[in-house]
């Protein structure tokens, strides 16, 4: 290598390395440490759980689902947790019930 560094080939300068090493390579290792990590902490925590007589709670993110435990809200449609609105009409003194998890454009309503 140190023979055929900086040597002049067809006019241009060859610069001779050793190669590195692939992204997509690198970042499945990284990927599969990261898998490997998360599978030892919940093991961790579920060890812990059982000492403490905890339930082991898990929510599907859902458009549309209520959230247990807290009245009014709902799972919208990106993940995102929003509270059921009342809104009430000032002339007719109606309250209209708004569930953002119905409607994809929550900023024009």
């Amino acid at each position: 290598m140190s023979v055929l560094n900086k040597t002049k080939w067809k006019g241009g300068t060859l610069q001779i390395q050793l190669a590195k090493e692939s992204f997509l390579h690198r970042l499945a290792q990284e990927r599969e440490a990261a898998k490997a990590k998360k599978e030892e902490s919940t093991t961790g925590n579920a060890n812990l759980l059982e000492k403490t007589g905890g339930v082991d709670f898990h929510m599907k993110a859902v458009p549309g689902t209520e959230v247990p435990g807290h009245k009014n809200w709902v799972v919208s449609k990106f993940g995102r947790v929003l509270p059921v609105l009342h809104l009430k009409n000032q002339h007719k003194r109606k309250i209209i019930k708004y569930d953002p998890s119905k409607y994809c454009h929550n900023l024009k309503k």
